[in-house]
């Protein structure tokens, strides 16, 4: 039930935060709630699927992602 609250928070503030940092926050909260308690996964697999997937959608395939909160940034 609290993934699928996050998941509807996500949709909600999509375009406010932008798709790097919602989608980070959701997944490290997931993970959290998940018990996951290794440092190094609940922060460096968020992390390594965010840039990942930003660099397929933008470089390859050539879509923008919603910046957000990074506008400028990114």
């Amino acid at each position: 039930m609290a993934v699928l609250l996050l998941a509807i928070l996500l949709v909600v503030f999509f375009q406010t935060l932008g798709y790097a940092l919602g989608f980070l926050l959701f997944m490290v909260a997931t993970l959290l709630i998940l018990r996951v308690r290794s440092p190094l996964v609940v922060v460096g697999v968020p992390l390594a699927t965010v840039i990942v997937v930003h660099f397929m959608f933008v470089g390859w395939f050539g879509l923008p992602l919603p910046a957000g909160l990074l506008r400028g940034i990114l």
